[in-house]
This record gives C-alpha cells, sequence and structure tokens, in this order.
C-alpha cells in the first residue's frame, strides 16, 4: 500500500500489508494523503515481489470534521424527502 502526500507528491510512504491485515486510516493518513493498493506489475516491498491475492474491503466513512452532509433533496412530485440508504425507513404498514 501507498500513502503519497496531497500537499507534496514526492512525500510518500509504502506499507506491507500482510494477508488478513487491517489498517484504519485516520487523522492525517486519512485527509492528507491518497491511499492505493499497488497494481500487481508495481507489487514489491523491499526489493522482493510481494503476490497479489482475493482482497476485502469494508469502507465506512464518517463526514470530515467541520463539514456536515447535504440535506436530503425533496422530491417536487411526491412531497416526499430522498434520503441516502442509511437513512430509509420501512414504509407503514398498509393493513
Amino acid at each position: 500500500m501507498r500513502l503519497q502526500s496531497l500537499r507534496d507528491p514526492q512525500d510518500w510512504v509504502e506499507l506491507l500489508l500482510e494477508p488478513g491485515s487491517l489498517y484504519i486510516l485516520r487523522g492525517a493518513a486519512r485527509y492528507e494523503f491518497t491511499h492505493e493498493i499497488l497494481p500487481d506489475e508495481k507489487s514489491f516491498f523491499g526489493g522482493l515481489r510481494v503476490p497479489r491475492g482475493r482482497r476485502v474491503a469494508l469502507i465506512f466513512r464518517n463526514d470530515p470534521p467541520g463539514e456536515n452532509p447535504p440535506k436530503a433533496p425533496r422530491d417536487p412530485q411526491a412531497g416526499t424527502l430522498l434520503g441516502r440508504a442509511g437513512d430509509c425507513k420501512s414504509p407503514p404498514s398498509m393493513s
């Protein structure tokens, strides 16, 4: 994995992620650096090739500090709020 500074692209670091690794990006690593998993042809660490395998990514994001999420837009036809998936509630029962 490579972290590269947004302010100075020549400022970067590469990290070895062992199989089954979990990493959490927060603070400067989350907001001041880009991150990428290197493509197979560039996947080396300490001069040794790192074989690529299957990976699973679970991404949970919070709004950056000091920023508020946008308000959900209204649907002028239905007069209801259009929200994000996490905002959805089940419709009332018709029984």
